[in-house]
């Protein structure tokens, strides 16, 4: 195809004009684009997010600490942000893996993390879903919620 310039240089100015958007996107936002299927019933199905590299990715390393100590049984043992009756449900279906899919920073300085979560007893192409939500403090970062569906 043969373009006129005109059209070249519209399409020039799109292209330039998006990629500013996105580098904005990426400098000040976690996630650059998200997108839900209206017709997916389970909250980690039709989910499509595309998270910027330069997020600050502290939150998740110290929610995918508390993911760590619950598959390696330690629910209970110093993890008090996990309800007492998780501990039971976690034992009996132990965390294998996880991936994160959402993410939002909440104004109160909390973050809130979305995984798909994998348990050994189920197999590996099933998951379910988990939520972490961790506070900025003078420290870092702590866990202060979680929740699940088994």
């Amino acid at each position: 195809m043969n373009f006129s310039p005109k059209t070249r240089r519209i399409g020039s100015g799109l292209l330039v004009a998006t990629a500013a958007l996105i580098l904005v996107r990426s400098l000040t936002s976690p996630v650059i684009l998200r997108f839900k299927d209206p017709s997916a019933v389970d909250p980690a199905d039709g989910f499509y997010v595309l998270f910027s590299s330069l997020r600050n990715h502290a939150p998740e390393l110290e929610a995918s600490l508390l993911l760590t100590a619950l598959k390696q049984g330690e629910c209970g043992n110093g993890v008090a942000v996990v309800a007492r009756p998780y501990c039971e449900q976690e034992r009996k279906y132990p965390l294998s893996g996880w991936k994160l899919v959402d993410r939002r920073n909440n104004p109160d300085r909390s973050v809130s993390l979305h995984y798909k979560v994998f348990r050994g007893v189920h197999p590996p192409d099933v998951w379910g879903n988990a939520w972490v939500t961790v506070q900025a403090t003078q420290n870092g970062w702590e866990p202060t919620n979680y929740d699940t569906y088994y």
